[in-house]
C-alpha cells in the first residue's frame, strides 16, 4: 500500500513538472495561487462583497487564459512574461484596492 501511494505521489508530481515545462512559468504560477487565495480570504472575512470577488475572479479568468496562450507554442518569451506579470500587478494592487475600499472601513 505505501509503495502504491508513494508510486502515485511521484507520478503526480513528474506529471505536474512535464505540463510546467511547456514555457516554464512556476513564478507566474506562484503568483496566480497567492491571488486567488487574497480573493477567496478576502470574501470569507467580508473585506470583499460578492460583486468585487466575481470582477476579481474575472480578471484572474483573463490572466490565465493569456498565460496559455503564452504556452501554446511551447515557448514563453520574455515579452509574452513581462506581459503576464504586469497583468498580475495590475490584479494585485485591484484586489488591494478592493480590500482596502469603503466597503471594508465600513464607512
Amino acid at each position: 500500500m505505501k509503495k502504491l501511494i508513494f508510486s502515485v505521489g511521484v507520478m503526480l508530481i513528474a506529471s505536474i513538472s512535464l505540463i510546467d515545462a511547456q514555457g516554464s512559468t512556476p513564478n507566474i504560477t506562484a503568483r496566480q495561487a497567492k491571488q486567488q487565495a487574497r480573493i477567496a480570504r478576502g470574501l470569507n472575512t467580508g473585506r470583499l462583497t460578492k460583486p468585487e470577488a466575481a470582477r476579481l475572479e474575472g480578471e484572474q479568468k483573463r490572466i490565465r487564459m493569456e498565460k496559455r496562450m503564452a504556452k501554446s507554442d511551447g515557448i514563453v518569451t520574455p515579452g509574452e512574461r513581462k506581459f503576464l506579470n504586469m497583468q498580475l500587478d495590475r490584479s494585485g494592487r485591484d484586489i488591494y484596492r478592493e480590500e482596502h475600499g469603503e466597503q471594508a472601513l465600513g464607512l
